[in-house]
């Protein structure tokens, strides 16, 4: 969450941006700005987001909340960035031996 901030913070050229910081309110965002943040969000988090999904942003929690719908940016409540999961091993699921019987 901090790597992505500070990334807007300098694309923006502010310091001093909030959750609630809202976008358009500065002369940076534009075009160009986003294709940055596209570029560093693919680099970075290998997320692939589009600049009209960028584009409707309002202010930064829209931001996080984008990177966050593709497991990239965290959100604003978690502290990781990307949260593996796992697949419970059920019944449905195979496994190893399954497979492996099959096979013998």
């Amino acid at each position: 969450m901090e790597k992505l901030l500070t990334k807007i913070q300098d694309l923006l050229d502010v310091q001093d941006l909030t959750l609630d910081s809202i976008l358009n309110q500065y002369e940076e965002w534009d075009s160009l700005t986003m294709v940055a943040l596209v570029s560093f969000a693919q680099k970075h988090y290998q997320i692939n987001i589009t600049l009209d999904e960028l584009g409707a942003c309002k202010n930064v929690k829209d931001i996080y909340n984008l990177f966050n719908k593709f497991n990239g940016g965290g959100g604003i409540d978690k502290t990781s960035l990307f949260v593996p999961t796992y697949p419970k091993n059920t019944r449905s699921s195979k496994t190893l031996f399954d497979l492996s019987s099959k096979v013998a």
